[in-house]
């Protein structure tokens, strides 16, 4: 059985500055509550009255304001080892 990780990032885009996040799991299961906490976490720093939930898929969230201008992503990928 081949062994999976699961990796949960972060892009945050505030107007003209971007920070990105990076976690690593070995259970997706660890993974999807992390990104939960993640989302929470990260709607506490934006008017989330005026944001959009734009792509909303299992292991991808991506959240706009009105303009576009500012926002975030969360998102797990599976990564097999060479």
């Amino acid at each position: 059985m081949e062994e999976k990780f699961y990796i949960l990032a972060s892009v945050i885009n505030y107007s003209d500055d971007t920070s990105t996040g990076y976690s690593l799991y070995r259970r997706l299961e660890d993974a999807e509550k992390a990104m939960e906490q993640e989302i929470a976490e990260i709607s506490e720093n934006f008017d989330m009255d005026n944001m959009e939930l734009t792509t909303d898929l299992p292991r991808y969230k991506e959240y706009l304001d009105k303009d576009g201008a500012q926002g975030f992503i969360v998102n797990i990928e599976e990564v097999i080892p060479q």
